[in-house]
């Protein structure tokens, strides 16, 4: 019995699965990535079937077909590193939401 279901049990919250536990998404959170051995970057969100990779210099957005292993690490096999680039750089700036303050610390709507 796992830690969850014990703690479920002695709430005495009834459940089916959760929405959480259907999800093969919150299996590539926060996670590091590697390629070929080293480190790409670490995992920060799942859209439309791309992984969102940040690392030191940019965002890349690798598709899941290119996940070959996913345990404390997530493993990648090949992928086009300049369209990952791109990729990435365009979501970050379709969703990325910004918030501006003027001079005196204000947010400007």
């Amino acid at each position: 019995m796992t830690l969850k279901t014990r703690i479920l049990k002695f709430l005495r919250i009834e459940r089916e699965d959760s929405e959480m536990d259907k999800s093969p998404e919150i299996d590539y959170m926060c996670k590091i990535v590697k390629h070929r051995g080293k480190k790409v970057g670490e995992s920060i969100a799942v859209d439309d079937g791309q992984l969102l990779i940040k690392n030191k210099k940019e965002i890349l957005s690798v598709p899941l077909d290119s996940i070959s292993a996913v345990s404390d690490d997530i493993i990648l096999d090949k992928f086009n590193k300049a369209k990952a680039k791109k990729m990435g750089q365009q979501w970050r700036t379709e969703r990325r939401d910004e918030m501006k303050y003027d001079k005196n610390g204000m947010l400007i709507q």
